[in-house]
């Protein structure tokens, strides 16, 4: 079940002990949370983690779709035996075939590689055929900013946010942490803030400050 935008306002504004946004309104909160989605996904990209089938162009030459910011995996074949695609190192390849990015396609895969300097290029072996491959994705998903509330109140929020549930507090706790920092009628808090950042950032397993990539697994 999605977690709603107006959920995480609420809790922003009880933290804050604000409930009906009088000091901090869900206008002002909204943009608090979207800035946390967004600090959140480029630490730890899995928070929007999605799982969907994916049809490669010809070739062995892959990327992301739009909406996909990070490679997590490519699990298997989406189509006939499914057989599982496994992660192989690139150099290592080129070593042993050096022509094999010029192969005739083939529409079952065996391999895809990976770099993270490149987050959203990826490349499969055998490459793919013109047409009749399909496989499973999962990708890193770029946080879509939460629906502007229309009002003071968290009621007046709609939609959902972008992170799965299981980081719905960490999302309440930097978001909370955010708006502290901000000087809205003289209440900035800024060692209650480092408070709830640093909750933030035990239950993400990172800091905040440093950035980080899924990288797919050998």
């Amino acid at each position: 079940m999605a977690t709603t935008s107006a959920y995480i306002i609420r809790e922003v504004q009880r933290n804050l002990n604000d409930l009906n946004g009088d000091r901090y309104p869900a206008t002002d909160v909204a943009g608090f949370v979207n800035r946390a989605q967004r600090d959140i996904h480029s630490v730890r990209p899995d928070v929007t983690a999605s799982n969907f089938q994916f049809i490669p162009v010809a070739g062995a030459k892959q990327a992301l779709p739009q909406e996909a910011s990070v490679l997590i995996d490519v699990p298997a074949n989406a189509e006939g035996n499914q057989r599982r695609i496994t992660k192989v190192d690139m150099e290592m390849l080129d070593a042993s075939e050096p022509n094999w990015r010029s192969k005739q396609g083939a529409i079952e895969i065996k391999h895809f590689m990976h770099d993270q300097r490149v987050p959203r290029s990826f490349w499969l072996y055998p490459p793919a055929a013109a047409t009749g491959v399909s496989v499973e994705l999962e990708a890193s998903l770029y946080p879509i900013d939460i629906t502007q509330p229309t009002g003071a109140a968290s009621s007046t929020a709609t939609g959902n946010i972008s992170l799965r549930d299981e980081w719905a507090t960490a999302l309440i706790f930097v978001s909370t942490s955010y708006a502290m920092l901000t000087d809205l009628e003289g209440e900035a808090n800024p060692s209650l803030a480092s408070s709830y950042l640093a909750r933030a950032e035990q239950l993400l397993g990172v800091q905040l400050q440093s950035s980080a990539a899924v990288a797919p697994k050998n």
